[in-house]
């Protein structure tokens, strides 16, 4: 349960906050890849050297994706800058078309 307490703001009715929470599988992240990440194929890689002997900590998950004229929430404003923070949330209206298979 997730306790927010009592919550103040003078935001309207449009634009106020939610939560979504995100509820791992019964058995933890990672114990259904295919179903947690809504995939068919799942690559896993792990680097090895003679450096060191031990197993590497450093391998990072990363996905790959374009999106074509993304707007700022709420508005019909298309980004136009270079860069933009990961700290951000992508929600899609609509999805249309069939994923390229490699």
């Amino acid at each position: 349960m997730v306790d927010l307490g009592t919550l103040n703001s003078n935001v309207g009715l449009n634009n106020r906050a939610k939560l979504i929470p995100i509820i791992p599988l019964k058995l933890g992240h990672g114990s259904d890849v295919y179903t947690e990440l809504g995939t068919d194929r799942v690559i896993v890689y792990a680097r090895f050297d003679d450096s060191t002997k031990d197993f590497p900590i450093d391998t990072k998950f990363s996905q790959v994706g374009i999106v074509k004229n993304p707007t700022k929430v709420g508005t019909s404003v298309t980004y136009t800058d270079n860069t933009y923070s990961s700290l951000q949330a992508i929600k899609f209206s609509t999805v249309s078309g069939t994923p390229l298979s490699w």
